[in-house]
């Protein structure tokens, strides 16, 4: 398998769109916008600006400011990048990229700690970045993300 970081951008461009016609016929709710541009899971581990990737399932979810969207709780289970807890808590911005979180749903998360959020929120709490993170609802789902990136390290 070629890596991410030697594709042309040819190439990485197929790839992208494939990735992104698999997901979509899988049932992957993704968003290609000008606000968020598709992103694989790969892109997602590689982009340097991405703090926390993982997949995890929603245990909590309140809402927060009228800037902050929700802040929501995951357990963790699987992990490519970052060193998130077990139970760990992440914010997301109120914009029109915003996911839409269920408790119980699994999700593949990518998260960043660019951007510091308002008090009270602690200034180290990671922000969702939509651009990137996904349901994992179904069982295809998590096989096929098992399959394209690998098992990560899972969390116990």
């Amino acid at each position: 398998m070629t890596s991410l970081l030697r594709m042309s951008p040819a190439h990485l461009d197929s790839t992208r769109i494939a990735i992104g016609a698999l997901l979509y016929c899988l049932g992957v709710p993704i968003a290609a916008t000008a606000e968020c541009p598709l992103v694989t899971a790969s892109e997602a581990i590689v982009n340097p600006h991405n703090a926390v990737v993982f997949q995890g399932t929603v245990t909590e979810i309140k809402d927060a400011s009228v800037e902050v969207h929700q802040v929501v709780t995951f357990e963790v289970a699987r992990v490519w990048k970052g060193t998130p807890s077990k139970q760990e808590s992440f914010y997301q911005r109120n914009t029109s990229a915003a996911i839409k979180f269920t408790k119980g749903s699994q999700f593949f998360v990518v998260a960043s700690r660019e951007i510091a959020p308002s008090p009270p929120l602690p200034p180290t709490m990671p922000e969702i970045i939509p651009c990137g993170t996904f349901s994992l609802e179904q069982p295809e789902q998590r096989e096929e993300l098992l399959r394209q990136i690998g098992p990560g390290r899972v969390l116990r």
